[in-house]
């Protein structure tokens, strides 16, 4: 079968550029070297990108001394022809989406192709297809969006603005305070929510996810590097029903407890919940997850427990591998609009000082993190280290089953006041 192209569309774009060059930066928007079909006119265009890269004038002469350099022989005379065959630049959009739709259908072809090859192979597994085949597809399908006009957006905004409450921009988290400073967890955010070993992130991180999946119905994806599927669900067991945490692990219920177990599992089972415990992944096996549950489940929300123990591609410092990590999961989030809710560990360095709040710089291993969050949460226990009381706004109270939520970074607003919330151990739960 005869891959789809257009030799003529392909000739006219670069014939336009060569006639009229002030559409290169158009035509750069839309067209990628690899978009083109023919060999020659892959490396022509590509050389032109690279002038205008390097602010370089882009004419018949400095076209054809960058083409020679990959091209070679190459007559000046078939440059010419290019030019000779536009009249007029006023098709000039149509020609550039021809060679764009040409190039869609054959990475359809090619995928799907690619597709049944594995399929037909038994090393990989079904699911794994279905993640690398999604993926996959989902970039082909972003390459070809398109610029909006501003009138455009402004029109997506209003009606966007007249769907959703009044105040509240994001997807309510189920904590009142929590939500006055944030107006919501919202969609293409990178949210990290941060502390030291046992001040409860992946405990609070559960309840929201309870609040949000189970509650409010929010399709919500739960990637857990530490722990196991039984071990999140008995977790959400104890802070749904508020049966003791210990009485489940050791399966010490009393038949009355055995029921509202069964009535909670009723309410947990119809939640759009999707847990995945994976051992040991990449930012590019993320990806592929979050693309399959995007594309099957439509999710929202996704958790990452935790930042720290995703995996670089190939052998890169902490530093290095963290910051990938961070600029990977804000891309994440961006690309599939959600709001990615990460956990991520903080350096000893708390532990050393009298203050035991964390700060930015206790962020483990990277200033990255700062830069890509759109949101910093920090969860600090005062009891768990024997601090006794602490001032609030309305003065001194004790720490006993306390837990401290600060929002430490808010681009979209402020940071707000210091929230206090109770810490309930025995049922893992965080409430108000």
């Amino acid at each position: 079968m005869t891959p789809p192209f257009s030799i003529e569309a392909e000739k006219t774009v670069i014939g336009t550029v060569l006639r009229t060059p002030n559409v290169l930066p158009l035509a750069i928007q839309e067209l990628k070297p690899e978009y083109f079909y023919r060999n020659e006119h892959r490396i022509i265009y590509e050389a032109m990108v690279e002038l205008f890269q390097k602010g370089i004038g882009v004419d018949l002469i400095t076209v054809f001394n960058e083409v020679t350099k990959k091209l070679n022989p190459f007559n000046m005379a078939e440059l010419v022809e290019f030019d000779k065959n536009v009249i007029s630049n006023i098709h000039f959009d149509y020609h550039v989406s021809l060679v764009k739709d040409k190039w869609v259908k054959r990475e359809l072809i090619r995928l799907s192709s690619k597709t049944m090859s594995n399929a037909a192979n038994e090393t990989a597994s079904a699911k794994e297809l279905i993640a690398e085949h999604n993926g996959e597809l989902y970039g082909i399908s972003h390459e070809i969006q398109r610029d909006l006009h501003i009138g455009q957006l402004l029109s997506k905004l209003v009606i966007e603005r007249s769907e959703r409450k009044q105040g509240m921009r994001g997807i309510p988290s189920g904590y009142f305070s929590l939500d006055m400073t944030l107006s919501g967890f919202m969609k293409t955010d990178l949210v990290i929510l941060a502390g030291r070993p046992g001040q409860g992130k992946t405990a609070f991180a559960i309840n929201l996810l309870v609040n949000l999946a189970v509650k409010r119905k929010v399709p919500s994806a739960f990637l857990s590097l530490e722990m196991t599927w039984e071990q999140l669900l008995e977790r959400m067991e104890s802070v749904y029903t508020g049966i003791e945490h210990a009485k489940l692990t050791q399966n010490n219920l009393s038949p009355q407890e055995q029921d509202k177990i069964l009535l909670a599992h009723e309410e947990i089972g119809n939640s759009p919940i999707y847990l995945s415990d994976m051992p040991r992944v990449d930012i590019n096996t993320i990806r592929a997850k979050i693309s399959l549950f995007k594309a099957k489940y439509d999710v929202e929300v996704v958790f990452l427990d935790y930042l720290q123990l995703v995996a670089g591609t190939g052998r890169k410092e902490a530093y290095e591998r963290v910051s990938e990590v961070s600029m990977g999961l804000k891309a994440i989030a961006k690309e599939f609009n959600v709001c990615f809710v990460a956990l991520a560990q903080l350096s000893r360095e708390v532990e050393k000082r009298s203050d035991k709040m964390p700060q930015m710089s206790d962020l483990k291993e990277s200033g990255q993190i700062e830069q890509d969050a759109d949101r910093i949460i920090f969860l600090m226990r005062p009891e768990y280290y024997d601090i006794e009381t602490i001032m609030t706004k309305g003065g001194e109270i004790s720490t006993k089953g306390k837990i401290l939520v600060k929002v430490a970074k808010n681009r979209h607003g402020s940071i707000g006041e210091l929230n206090v919330m109770n810490w309930q151990p025995e049922f893992m739960r965080v409430v108000e």
